[in-house]
């Protein structure tokens, strides 16, 4: 959320950040999940051959399979060095049989982060409904022009000087 150039370069400066909170999670089947989770590694990709991928999976034997494998996540955990600033993580899911959607409900979001910009916007007074009523603590990111720099406060603090304003 306090990333600039995040803001800047995935909305333009008018969007939302989601933060989460894994300390939520309860259920067996969501830790075995989110065990997965990974670093993304930056730098140059290894070239794969698909042809290479598609002939270990055709071999069928455990190893194989794992080779196969290490060869795609290599591939889904790797970006150019020019992506660095993210600090990306990703959970890669290996499901061996014909899932087509899965999905794993998680209530573990503990609050949102708006852009000021947005904050008249229909669909926007629709999330904060949504964060009020579970509970999700609501920040509000805002240009302050006094010290040149972006700033966050509670929303209730934000409507307040909103009243004051008018």
């Amino acid at each position: 959320y306090d990333k600039d150039s995040m803001w800047a370069y995935y909305c333009g400066n008018e969007g939302l950040c989601i933060e989460y909170d894994y300390s939520k999670i309860q259920s067996y089947e969501l830790k075995k999940i989110f065990m997965q989770t990974q670093k993304v590694r930056y730098g140059k990709k290894k070239k794969v051959n698909q042809l290479d991928i598609i002939k270990l999976k055709m071999k069928c034997t455990q190893a194989s399979i794992a080779q196969a494998d290490k060869l795609i996540n290599s591939q889904l955990l790797t970006k150019d060095k020019s992506w660095s600033m993210e600090e990306e993580w990703r959970i890669i899911r290996n499901m061996r049989g014909n899932y087509i959607g899965a999905q794993q409900p998680a209530d573990i979001i503990s609050a949102i982060y708006l852009d000021y910009s947005i904050l008249n916007k229909r669909k926007t007074k629709q999330i904060i409904h949504i964060a009020k009523q579970n509970g999700w603590n609501i920040f509000v990111r805002y240009f302050d022009e006094l010290n040149a720099e972006y700033c966050y406060d509670t929303i209730k603090n934000i409507q307040l000087r909103i009243k004051q304003n008018k």
